[in-house]
């Protein structure tokens, strides 16, 4: 992929707008801001469609774009995805699509499962930080081709706490987790639940579990059943924790897998 290239695109029109001061506070809608046009296109080579780099580059995308809005001091209200249906078609063909269709029904890909955990998100942004990340005009100029890009996004809304990270890079092939110590400052109690939903090669991946059962054309309906609860969010940790003194930071040690997705949210 070329993250950099969607980037840099959405930073020269934001950079236009703020040129006319008229138009600096104009709400901007980002349409069909996708990585890439043709959604018919189907085939081999548009496999990543079906798997989570198409979720974490969306991810990584609507945070960035965000950033850049920031940035250039513009309105942006909203980024709006071409999302179709194809019809009488096989499973994961290829299609720029959030949920793959066939005969037996639907089956819901990654990228809808990294929509639904913006969805969760709510309230206001509130700073993150992360010693793993990359200037975003770097990325818009060089996409993310060496290391990869660690960051992500956090909001507070009442008694909640939601931090969405990212671990993203241009390439699609194997490579270690990244480890990460997420320390949360300011919580006013010292016991806190904490909620954990993962978007990755083993989370929240249809077409994970539809490659294992050997890409099947025509599912069973019980491996209909077993794609279907695996197209969903799948929250992998619910627990309590809890701090000796108030001052301190809340730490949660951790990691995110390469093209991969978490979301946490700390109630208190």
């Amino acid at each position: 992929m070329n993250l950099g290239r969607q980037l840099s695109l959405i930073d020269k029109g934001m950079q236009t707008i703020a040129s006319f001061p008229e138009f600096r506070n104009t709400p901007i809608i980002l349409s069909e801001t996708d990585p890439e046009g043709c959604a018919a296109c189907q085939g081999p080579q548009n496999g990543y469609r079906n798997g989570p780099l198409y979720g974490v580059s969306v991810a990584e995308m609507l945070g960035r774009s965000a950033e850049l809005a920031r940035l250039r001091g513009v309105n942006l209200m909203g980024d709006v995805t071409w999302a179709f249906e194809f019809g009488k078609q096989t499973y994961f063909a290829g299609f720029r699509e959030l949920a793959t269709s066939g005969p037996e029904g639907l089956i819901d890909k990654p990228v809808l499962n990294v929509f639904r955990m913006f969805g969760k998100l709510s309230g206001d942004q509130i700073p993150l930080t992360s010693s793993a990340a990359k200037p975003v005009e770097e990325i818009a100029k060089s996409s993310v081709t060496t290391a990869p890009d660690l960051s992500g996004i956090a909001t507070r809304a009442g008694n909640s706490v939601s931090i969405l990270i990212w671990n993203y890079h241009d390439e699609d092939v194997p490579a270690d987790a990244a480890p990460v110590e997420l320390r949360v400052e300011g919580l006013p109690s010292s016991i806190v639940r904490v909620q954990r939903w993962v978007v990755d090669a083993e989370h929240s991946n249809a077409y994970a579990a539809w490659l294992k059962m050997g890409s099947r054309p025509r599912p069973t309906a019980e491996q209909m059943s077993v794609l279907q609860k695996a197209s969903s969010l799948e929250e992998v940790e619910d627990r309590k924790m809890s701090r000796e003194f108030l001052r301190n930071p809340l730490v949660i040690k951790s990691s995110v897998a390469r093209q991969g997705v978490v979301l946490y949210r700390i109630v208190w």
